[in-house]
């Protein structure tokens, strides 16, 4: 196991016994007067979709005692290995949306996996309105290698706080990862960004059916984390999205052209890959024919062992422009510069602190506050996080930029070496390509909109550390860590049924404003104020200044505070714009 699976291995053991203990037990629709106190239907969760095939969800209660009907792994699509997703053909019997299928294959030992994984959720606030409600949809993250609707994410991921507070129609689905949804070898064997493309095929299900549900088709926003954030702004990239969803929120993440996303180093790890699990050619198509012949656990755990960063694993196969499906028809920047992207309003952010668990997975000496390196020493380490990202060829800059030659005297301490390597490693893999991808998003609408017909932009960062999160790895000293704002998005803090986890009042506070922001942005297009503090666009009306909302127990707006460190250092690298 790489150290990034084995962290979420770890956090996944941690937080099971809390969550399990406090689950729910839900039940199919009882008809009235349940005896056990389970929640009971005014109505029973059966609908019929578009193509005539019906479904059976579940009766659950959100905040305020409101009814949810929650369908659970209604499959959307089926896929062979490789190869890009077809949608689901209709069925006669009714369709048991009762309980959670299996995750998407994958390294996560706390998970029930399989290649037929492709399911949604779809979690509908009951109320007598006709009136079609807002829909969000989420993606989850992972590193495009974990994540699913099952297991401890269902919980963590169940949209009942979100669609009773929020009023909205919450789906999310899961995606196909690691080889499995991201092998790419040039050729139609593996056409590259499978899983991207699953979750095109669920917007289109969502498109074809949330008005069964209750939820407006044309008021559609997408959101995600990490690599889900990831995978949104190549949908609000990608013409093959167009008319699908009219809103999106990234957290923590952010296409960009780095050489990992690249063709040529993605064909490069499938032939890795291949030799990996034995399939030795020069022939890449008959790499990849190899490769379906092979049990889905060879591939799953073949990722190990080559030399792919922790924070990229699973990414090494992912190519983001010139796919065979035209997901991204040429690169971030050029369909940036171009103005070919879908004119959607955009919410994105990212956490203070977002590499923090990663930084002292990487060197454990940094946890030490007794400890101090010198500049040969310390040189040495940075050297070594350089190569594992591939910036060797960028490591006399980038170290004069976070670390100027006046302030290399004498002993450093490790509190300072950690809060640089912090830096160094969040801002070109999370927080620069979620700023950048917006701030170019939104002065090339602005600059090509009327006043009256325009797109709406708004940023934040999540500055709120609980003692929740120390239960999952982030300590205290480490500050904000990287999704440790998913819990909050969710309601977490303010669910019934968790009540026995240690969030604190200030965490509950905050997650009621966060779940209210993020639903008045679907909306509305804007998220309301934070509280009692105005959220600004993020581009001011001079275009000078940049906006961003810290949320913590006291709000506040923060100004240019990433510009430099985003635009002056890194835009050369991961967004590169004329």
């Amino acid at each position: 196991m790489t150290k990034l699976t084995i962290m979420m291995a770890v956090m996944a053991a941690i937080l099971m016994p809390e969550l399990i203990d406090c689950l729910p037990k839900q039940r199919p629709y009882v008809d009235a007067g349940d005896e056990n106190n389970n929640p009971v239907c005014t109505s029973e969760p059966l609908v019929q979709l578009k193509n005539g095939g019906r479904v059976r969800g579940v009766c659950r209660t959100g905040l305020n005692d409101r009814e949810i009907h929650a369908y659970l792994s209604i499959r959307y699509a089926r896929a062979e290995r490789f190869a890009y997703a077809v949608a689901e053909q209709p069925w006669d019997d009714v369709y048991e949306a009762t309980y959670q299928r299996e995750a998407c294959s994958q390294e996560d030992p706390t998970v029930k996996h399989s290649e037929d994984c492709l399911y949604l959720n779809v979690f509908q606030p009951i109320d007598d309105s006709d009136q079609l409600k807002p829909v969000m949809v989420w993606i989850y993250g992972g590193g495009f290698s974990l994540g699913s609707i099952d297991g401890v994410a269902s919980i963590l991921y169940e949209g009942s706080v979100i669609a009773s507070l929020g009023d909205v129609i919450l789906v999310d689905m899961n995606y196909r990862l690691g080889p499995f949804g991201f092998l790419y070898s040039g050729t139609d064997q593996a056409p590259g960004n499978q899983g991207i493309y699953d979750q095109l095929m669920a917007l289109r299900w969502v498109h074809d059916n949330i008005d069964r549900f209750g939820g407006d088709p044309n008021r559609v926003t997408i959101f995600g984390e990490s690599a889900g954030s990831f995978a949104v702004s190549m949908l609000v990239l990608s013409p093959l999205a167009k008319g699908l969803f009219q809103r999106a929120i990234m957290q923590s993440g952010a296409i960009s052209e780095l050489k990992q996303f690249s063709p040529d180093y993605s064909v490069e790890k499938a032939r890795a890959f291949g030799r990996k699990c034995g399939c030795h050619d020069d022939d890449i198509d008959k790499v990849v024919e190899c490769l379906k012949r092979l049990p889905p656990a060879k591939l799953t755990w073949a990722g190990d062992g080559l030399d792919i960063p922790a924070m990229f694993e699973g990414v090494q196969t992912i190519v983001m422009w010139g796919d065979k499906a035209g997901l991204l028809p040429e690169s971030p920047s050029e369909m940036l510069r171009k103005g070919d992207y879908n004119h959607v309003d955009v919410m994105f952010g990212f956490v203070h602190d977002e590499a923090a668990q990663v930084v002292t997975l990487m060197d454990l000496e940094l946890i030490n506050p007794l400890k101090s390196y010198t500049w040969d020493h310390l040189s040495k380490k940075l050297s070594a996080i350089f190569k594992a990202f591939l910036f060797t060829e960028h490591e006399k800059e980038i170290t004069d930029f976070y670390m100027p030659p006046e302030t290399r005297h004498g002993h450093i301490k490790s509190s300072v070496v950690r809060r640089k390597a912090i830096d160094i490693l969040s801002d070109p893999v999370m927080i620069c390509p979620n700023y950048l991808f917006g701030q170019r998003l939104a002065m090339q609408m602005a600059k090509n909109a009327s006043a009256s017909n325009r797109n709406r932009f708004y940023s934040f960062r999540f500055d709120h550390h609980s003692p929740f999160m120390i239960l999952i790895g982030c300590e205290k000293w480490m500050g904000v860590c990287h999704g440790m704002d998913i819990p909050f998005t969710f309601g977490l803090p303010i669910r019934k049924d968790v009540v026995k986890l240690a969030f604190t009042e200030k965490d509950k506070h905050i997650s009621q404003n966060v779940v209210k922001a993020w639903t008045h942005f679907a909306h509305h297009g804007n998220p309301g104020p934070m509280g009692d503090v105005e959220w600004p666009e993020f581009l001011s009306e001079d275009g000078q200044s940049m906006r961003q909302m810290a949320i913590d127990v006291e709000n506040h707006v923060i100004q240019n505070e990433y510009r430099d460190r985003c635009e002056k250092l890194w835009a050369q690298y991961l967004l590169p714009f004329k």
